[in-house]
Parts: C-alpha cells; sequence; structure tokens
C-alpha cells in the first residue's frame, strides 16, 4: 500500500473503522475513485487533507452500504429480530466526502440545462 493508500486507512480507523483487510482495500479502491475524477492539473497534493478524509469517509460509506446490504428482519410469533441498517449512515458518510472533494473534481451529477416545450 502507497503513502496515501496507509494514510486513507489510518484516517478510516480513526474514524471508527475496523482494523480489517477488507477496510484497507476499500480504502484504495476510494483513492482509486476520487483520484480518476480529479479536474484537469488537479493532483491530489493539491487537496491538501480533504482528499485523505473523503477518501476515507468512502471507504466506510462502501463498508457500511456493504454491511447494511446483509441486513436481516424476522419475526417468529411475537418476537422480532431487525438489524440495524448502516444505508443512512453510508449516504450521509459518501455526501460529505462528495462536499469535501467538490472543488477538486470533476461533477458526476446529472441536471437539465433547458426543456423545449
Amino acid at each position: 500500500m502507497g503513502a496515501n493508500k496507509d494514510s486513507i486507512f489510518t484516517a478510516a480507523k480513526a474514524l471508527g473503522g475496523p482494523d480489517s483487510d477488507g477496510l484497507q482495500q476499500l480504502c484504495g479502491a476510494a483513492e482509486d475513485a476520487l483520484a480518476a475524477r480529479l479536474k484537469d492539473g488537479v493532483d491530489i497534493s493539491a487537496c491538501g487533507d480533504a482528499f485523505i478524509q473523503a477518501a476515507a469517509m468512502k471507504a466506510l460509506a462502501m463498508l457500511s452500504a456493504a454491511e447494511a446490504a446483509g441486513a436481516v428482519s424476522y419475526t417468529a410469533g411475537v418476537v422480532s429480530v431487525t438489524a440495524k441498517s448502516g444505508a443512512a449512515g453510508a449516504a450521509a458518510l459518501d455526501e460529505q466526502a462528495e462536499r469535501l472533494m467538490a472543488p477538486y473534481v470533476v461533477d458526476g451529477g446529472f441536471a437539465f440545462t433547458g426543456v423545449q416545450g
């Protein structure tokens, strides 16, 4: 793992992530995803700590979403068991990461520029 991936993994653990190989791999994926969206002429070092923090949040969001995908809810008689869903937390983390990186990345959003009637 390179210097950025190490820093991203450390930041993700500081934000409450587990010290796991899965999170470590997601940190690399988050780094690659954000780096691919950088605006022309912007490199990772120009983003400062925002890149490291945003990639860490994205990795944690991916981990949380993956865990939420296995959420279980069932009822047997009067007993109900529901596993907590991390989907809302994952979306919030991802949104915050996008806000941090907004000045540095190409917007992947969708917008109408006009509609002819």
